[in-house]
């Protein structure tokens, strides 16, 4: 297959050479390039992408696709025969079509829905996942905690993989006999285009707080909530979660009429609740009579589902009015997919989530929950949950990661000191910077609350040191790795799973008591 007959759908315009070369693979990496393949080149003239070109061309490249800036540098002395120069406005949008092209646009073949949000995402995309695989609909999942392909779960570097990979991902799915897939769409996904040219069945929105500002990543919270806003332009149909305050907002990105859940308003002062609750009954769907579901292992929900399908019960065994938001976007989709009321409770009731708010241990003396909570929001959020299944003492133990904002070390040791009994500051992932100066800033934002806190940097100690002090009937929190099963630090990524931790203090503690 030649450039030409990739079926490309971006414009494009040839500089140097022809594109009638035989293809034999599509890259944006100049040192995997392979003879006969294609190097798209991301980076710009100042960002080093002079020497990826001709790198890629010296290894045999049939075809460099670049900006306008990059080839008009390297037309000039163009002296590859053998590398053709394609000049197109947005690489990144081109790498996307190259990459769907190359896979024989797998998405076509597939209903694919995207999740979009700040908080949120992983625990609806599990839910759905779930709902959907128990009504039998074959379903892919790609997220935070890796991706099922159809036949075998794996592990990914981010959210939503880029161009190249996760169309090569929607390909195996195809394979594998998928029909659907729903997967995490994160705001650096959608502001680099990894997902241009995809056509979601559902855009589905979660809420937005400010995350992922800095170097990096987003130059402010406009530009996050924009790039959020793009995938309502790529759905065919958009479901939102009313009870955020940027629902509105999400909605102006959508062509149609979006459907709208929400789950009913809390008592407050009176004609604020009036003007609440008649929002809520003008909700497509409709989540009430939110109670907590307590029993050994357990600490869920049960709650009233109502729609254009008629009336059900649900409950789920994750806490907190936030998992009933979640399920509720996730049935609420499932429902309009021709799911069975019967499948969504019964999905919503088995659903289990690795390192989101979940019971790892439980014996007479504690109950220890993991879970990803790694901003001031996600924090507060879970620790104020907790606290309405009325533990005698909330223990929260987290640390913040390095290289990323520096604002949310503050906030998080604040939101600790506030809600919970006893904060215990350690490590998390470092990453290149100090750990001592991360400690540093998370106590600026601890002195501000009135809780009692331990700093112990180690965090395998201060797993240790958690659940053995720990007093009748505390509910430990190990919060911000959730899911992972490693550690980075100095740079270096190392075996470390808190799952298999807590497992071998509290068997190591039950045998010597």
């Amino acid at each position: 297959m030649t450039f030409r007959e990739l079926r490309t759908q971006f414009s494009y315009k040839v500089i140097k050479g022809n594109d009638r070369r035989y293809i034999s693979s599509v890259t944006d990496d100049s040192r995997k390039t392979e003879p006969d393949g294609i190097f798209v080149c991301l980076s710009g003239p100042c960002e080093g992408g002079e020497d990826y070109a001709r790198e890629a061309a010296g290894r045999g490249a049939a075809c460099i696709v670049a900006g306008p800036e990059l080839c008009g540098l390297l037309k000039k002395n163009w002296r590859e025969p053998g590398s053709a120069l394609i000049e197109t406005e947005d690489v990144r949008a081109a790498l996307a079509d190259l990459a769907a092209a190359w896979n024989g646009r797998p998405a076509e073949r597939l209903e694919i829905i995207g999740i979009t949000g700040t908080k949120g995402k992983t625990t609806t995309a599990f839910m759905l996942r779930g709902i959907l695989e128990r009504s039998g609909r074959k379903t892919g999942l790609i997220g935070t905690n890796g991706v099922w392909t159809g036949r075998e779960h794996r592990s990914l570097r981010n959210t939503t993989p880029g161009a190249l990979l996760l169309q090569e991902l929607l390909a195996e799915m195809v394979r594998e006999g998928c029909t659907h897939v729903v997967m995490e769409v994160s705001s650096q996904a959608l502001k680099q285009q990894r997902t241009a040219g995809i056509r979601f069945a559902w855009g589905i929105y979660t809420n937005l707080s400010p995350d992922h500002i800095g170097a990096g990543e987003h130059a402010d919270f406009n530009e996050y909530k924009a790039c959020k806003m793009k995938l309502f332009g790529q759905s065919r149909r958009a479901l939102l979660n009313g009870d955020d305050r940027y629902a509105d907002e999400m909605s102006q990105a959508f062509s149609g009429v979006p459907l709208v859940a929400r789950t009913e308003p809390e008592k407050g002062h009176l004609c604020d609740y009036a003007r609440r609750l008649q929002v809520f009954g003008r909700a497509d769907y409709r989540a009430s009579q939110i109670r907590l579901w307590r029993e050994p292992g357990v600490f869920g929900v049960r709650f009233w589902i109502t729609g254009r399908f008629g009336k059900m019960e649900c409950r789920t065994p994750l806490p907190g009015r936030f998992s009933v938001q979640n399920a509720l976007l996730a049935a609420s989709c499932a429902l309009e997919c021709g799911v069975r009321p019967e499948d969504v409770q019964k999905a919503l009731e088995d659903v289990r989530i690795k390192g989101r708010t979940e019971v790892v241990w439980q014996d007479e003396t504690k109950t220890v929950l993991i879970d990803y909570a790694h901003n001031a929001v996600s924090l507060q959020s879970v620790l104020c949950t907790l606290r309405s299944y009325s533990p005698r003492r909330l223990v929260c133990l987290f640390g913040c990661g390095g290289d990323r904002d520096h604002e949310r070390r503050e906030q998080m040791g604040e939101v600790s000191a506030r809600f919970a009994d006893l904060s215990i500051i350690t490590e998390d992932n470092s990453r290149t910077e100090d750990p001592k100066q991360i400690i540093g800033e998370i106590l600026s934002g601890i002195h501000r609350g009135s809780g009692f806190y331990r700093v112990i940097p180690d965090r395998k100690d201060a797993i240790r040191y958690a659940l053995t002090n720990a007093k009748r009937g505390d509910v430990i929190l190990l919060a911000g790795k959730g899911h992972e099963d490693y550690q980075e630090t100095g740079g270096i990524r190392r075996p470390f799973s808190e799952h298999a931790l807590v497992k071998e203090i509290c068997q190591e503690e039950r045998r010597n008591t």
